[in-house]
């Protein structure tokens, strides 16, 4: 379904009458205005066999799809913000359009590898994915901050998805807790990690944190903040390794 603004899209994410299995919300982070943070919402059930019967034929017989390669890294420029806008756009009339249907799992659940190298897309000097996650209470205010700050930036993210989280779990570095999360692949360009820098700002302030499984440049005091059960995890660390042999270059970076 489109959501055309943050808003719809953060209700359709929370509320039960749009639950499923899986759901998410893909977002244009080039919109503006009262278009900001519009993006399409998908909910998705396992499909009985029936149903994979009459859309793909005899199920033994699926043969996975052929898949695409990107053959070269494309030029700095193919990514600016005219082209992400035009595909934003196409992406959004197109799935936003499509209703119920029978999918695939695997482009599903991974729509980037249908083409191989997809990588290559954001040319030689790559991208930084980023991601956090604020509580409920500000989730929506904080992600349409950030979403904000990225749209006036004109970083040509083309792609970002929302979701929603549960409960916290019981891990002393868990990375979810109660609210919404938002993913970005950003291409590499002069002034991004000053950007990424004053998005941790927004990110600890309102009482979120990074996710460190993607994260490559946050810094201690970010970290620190974010994780209210470093202590006990330092705690259980000193106990098992006190010589410290265990590490890697994200532990000593953030001191952990």
């Amino acid at each position: 379904q489109k959501a055309p603004d943050l808003a719809t899209a953060v209700r359709f994410l929370s509320d039960p009458a749009h639950d499923a299995t899986y759901t998410v919300a893909w977002i244009d982070c080039l919109a503006t205005g009262s278009s900001l943070g519009r993006g399409v919402f998908m909910a998705g059930e396992h499909a009985a066999r029936h149903e994979v019967s009459l859309r793909f034929g005899n199920p033994k017989s699926c043969k996975p799809k052929r898949q695409k390669r990107l053959p070269f890294d494309l030029p700095a420029w193919a990514l600016n913000p005219v082209t992400v806008r035009l595909f934003n756009s196409a992406y959004y009339a197109a799935q936003g359009s499509k209703g119920t249907f029978v999918s695939r799992y695997d482009s599903f659940f991974y729509p980037l590898d249908g083409v191989l190298d997809w990588n290559r897309l954001y040319g030689k000097r790559g991208f930084v994915q980023y991601q956090y996650v604020l509580p409920t209470s500000v989730a929506e205010e904080g992600t349409a901050e950030i979403l904000g700050r990225l749209s006036h930036s004109k970083r040509a993210s083309f792609l970002a998805v929302l979701k929603r989280f549960g409960p916290q779990g019981p891990g002393m570095l868990s990375f979810p807790m109660e609210g919404l999360t938002l993913a970005l692949d950003i291409p590499v360009s002069p002034g991004l990690f000053e950007l990424l820098d004053e998005l941790d700002g927004i990110v600890m302030k309102l009482g979120g944190r990074v996710y460190l499984a993607k994260d490559s440049r946050t810094g201690r005091e970010v970290f620190k903040a974010g994780y209210p059960r470093l202590e006990e995890f330092l705690a259980v660390r000193r106990s098992v390794d006190p010589q410290g042999l265990f590490s890697s270059d994200l532990a000593r970076r953030l001191g952990i």
